[in-house]
């Protein structure tokens, strides 16, 4: 394997070799002409298996490579492209999304355990919601209690004329 990650494989050239080498050690032919005579044979033997596997770091360049090449011609045919997603999730080798994974996941739970204890807390309050709210006639009485604070002592014991009533509410309002 080279050092890009790529793989070369060897064809069988054993018994051309044998055949060039001994016309290169007859003196026959030079050096440059046993050189294109051996590059000529590897093309002649390759056989072209009409697919090749291409590795993404991100998702995003496959996709942009995917669509740059559509259309291609690769030794005189169409190329046909299909992205195939690995198995492999890059995400799991990343230290730091990992590590902010988990920061995210400690949050969360404990968003979800204050979540949980105000659902407790709403419940309980609406069961005892009738223990802790004043009752109506205590309303009642505090409204009248207010009104004879807010209005002047000559009304206080008889009934008041509806102006009067009114700018009672006025004044109440505005507290």
């Amino acid at each position: 394997m080279d050092s890009d990650g790529s793989s070369k494989f060897q064809f069988k050239l054993d018994e051309t070799n044998t055949k060039i080498n001994e016309l290169l050690d007859q003196g026959i032919i030079s050096r440059k002409d046993y050189d294109q005579m051996i590059l000529l044979e590897k093309q002649a033997n390759e056989v072209n298996l009409e697919y090749a596997f291409i590795t993404f770091s991100h998702s995003d360049e496959a996709k942009l490579a995917l669509i740059l090449a559509q259309g291609m011609l690769l030794d005189g045919l169409e190329a046909d492209l299909s992205l195939k997603t690995a198995k492999v999730d890059h995400k799991d080798f990343d230290q730091r999304y990992n590590i902010n994974r988990q920061r995210n996941e400690a949050t969360m739970v404990e968003e979800l355990e204050r979540l949980r204890d105000s659902r407790r807390e709403l419940r309980e309050f609406e069961q005892q919601i009738d223990q802790e709210l004043p009752s109506l006639k205590k309303i009642k009485e505090f409204r009248q209690l207010a009104r004879e604070v807010i209005d002047d002592k000559t009304v206080i014991g008889r009934k008041r004329t509806q102006a009067e009533e009114d700018a009672v509410n006025d004044k109440i309002r505005k507290l």
